[in-house]
């Protein structure tokens, strides 16, 4: 507790006349109050902010804005400041408790499938800073809501500037604990105009925040027509929240149908409490109906699984009989994979066209995850009787071991951190043979014979070892460019594309938010490792 804290609660606790009953006409949201709290035993009063009245009941609820708790309190019981109290500035004393959060990382869905802190992960944040002093660097502050990145003192002794892999936002992703996320739109924002603020206080002049818009119809009145005029009817739909997910299937037959969940179901309305997130999530249903007019599905028996990146990806190719890999032209990153029931060799036809699934990863898979696929497809051939891993003298001791596999190679799969891509179509979507095939890796090696396994071991794809030197010169020149448009030093007249993370954006505000996002950031920590 800091000096000031104990000065103001002597002043608030040493005399029994500085304190007054709090009218009645002041029992609403936003009066600055006092309240007591008992602790230990003991009762002593604190400063308060009104967050909510109940008149029915006769209750408030108030913020101990000193502290950072809340309370419900009788209204009769709320006091005032006196006249001393009000001299000696403690009414007007800024708050001593600012609320604040872990700037650029969110909760770990594989420890918390709802998006809260674990208890490990609240532990671990206790023990490191309970009493003890830390740095805060400022990201953004919105809505009274600091966005910090914390540092313990010691690990800055022997640096000049403080350096987010000291973090200790940082290594909470490196333990588990989180893991990197996007921060909202008007945190990026705040953070642009205080970057901007700190090379230049008059180029801060001319940006334009997008929640302050200038309306060009704010002087006009307005007045609603009179009944006669009302003629037509319109028939309106609605609430909708901007929060508010939206659906779509994976199968080529669906694609551009509405899909939406059954009216009584208790995912019939998703908000997503983390918009800044473009990563897809996975919903799964275990009855989908059709509407008459063929241009609706209806889903029951729903669930909507973890925001664990790249986790939809992840499903489409553990599970499906056939897998095609895709890749970008120059054959550098897998983009996605096309599945389903494969095609015929001679003419190229899809099996059963209408229910392949196109896929695009939002994440980057590599070879690695590909045989770690593999070898969890192989086992699950074991499982359900393959002919060619399986024979029936096969005993319960081998199927332990297959279950015992199984589970060892998927929480590899789903545990392993996987960095953020944006997501690229392919040229020619839903057509399958589309690699050459001397690119391409048979994973039963090359004296192997044709498989009629369930889950077909996917082929692996031979990617280049990395761009070649007039790209890596191209991209660096491209990338100097956009810095020179945010920096003000050059002028961008139209939307541009950033070509290191294939995102179009509008114009100079939005490049600014862009370069700020951890996509961007990621991107250009690999590639600068690329070329040097």
């Amino acid at each position: 507790m800091s000096d000031r804290h104990i000065w103001m609660n002597m002043q608030l606790n040493r005399q029994p006349n500085v304190l007054i009953k709090l009218s009645q006409d002041k029992w609403k949201i936003g009066t600055k109050c006092i309240a007591h709290f008992t602790e230990a035993g003991q009762l002593a009063y604190y400063r308060t902010v009104i967050l909510n009245v109940d008149m029915k009941l006769g209750l408030a609820q108030v913020f101990y804005i000193d502290y950072g708790n809340e309370m419900e309190i009788k209204l009769e019981e709320l006091m005032d400041y006196s006249e001393h109290l009000i001299n000696c500035g403690i009414k007007d004393e800024p708050p001593l408790a600012i609320e604040c959060t872990l700037a650029e990382i969110q909760p770990s869905a594989r420890l918390n499938p709802k998006g809260y802190w674990s208890k490990d992960s609240i532990s671990v944040f206790s023990n490191y800073f309970e009493d003890k002093s830390c740095i805060a660097l400022i990201y953004s502050i919105v809505g009274n809501v600091m966005s910090v990145t914390l540092f313990k003192p010691e690990k800055l002794e022997k640096v000049d500037e403080f350096s987010h892999n000291l973090s200790f936002n940082h290594e909470f992703v490196e333990r588990g604990f989180a893991e990197m996320a996007e921060e909202p739109y008007l945190s990026r924002e705040n953070h642009v105009m205080r970057t901007m603020a700190q090379k230049s206080p008059e180029a801060l002049k001319l940006y334009t925040p997008s929640y302050l818009p200038d309306d060009p119809y704010a002087h006009f009145q307005f007045e609603p027509p009179s009944e006669k005029e009302c003629q037509t009817k319109v028939l309106l739909k609605g609430p909708k929240s901007p929060l508010e997910m939206s659906l779509y299937s994976l199968s080529k037959k669906c694609l551009g149908k509405e899909v939406q969940v059954e009216w009584n179901s208790v995912n019939s309305v998703l908000l997503d409490n983390v918009p800044m997130d473009t990563h897809d999530r996975l919903m799964v249903a275990a009855h989908v109906t059709q509407s008459s007019s063929s241009d609706r599905l209806t889903l029951r028996n729903t669930t909507l699984l973890p925001n664990m990146h790249g986790l939809p990806s992840l499903m489409v190719l553990l599970f499906a009989p056939k897998v095609e890999l895709r890749t970008d032209p120059e054959r550098e990153e897998l983009t996605g994979a096309l599945c389903g029931l494969g095609f015929d060799p001679e003419s190229g036809d899809s099996y059963h066209p209408e229910n392949d699934v196109e896929i695009m990863f939002d994440t980057k898979f590599n070879l690695e995850d590909l045989e770690n696929i593999n070898k969890l497809r192989f086992w699950m051939n074991f499982i359900v009787g393959d002919a060619l891993y399986n024979n029936l003298e096969t005993c319960s001791p081998r199927i332990i071991q297959a279950q015992r596999k199984i589970k060892e190679y998927l929480l590899i799969l789903i545990n392993k951190k996987r960095p953020s891509r944006a997501q690229t179509m392919f040229d020619n979507s839903f057509a399958w043979d589309q690699l050459p095939q001397d690119v391409l890796l048979d994973p039963l090696g090359p004296k192997s014979s044709s498989s009629t396994s369930i889950y077909s071991l996917i082929w692996g794809v031979e990617l280049s070892s990395g761009p070649k030197f007039s790209k890596i010169e191209a991209i660096k020149s491209h990338l100097e460019l956009l810095q020179g448009y945010s920096d003000g030093a050059d002028v961008m007249r139209t939307g541009t594309k950033c070509e290191l993370c294939q995102v179009y954006v509008d114009d100079l505000q939005a490049l600014r938010l862009h370069l700020q996002t951890n996509l961007h950031k990621t991107n250009l920590i690999q590639f600068s490792c690329t070329f040097n």
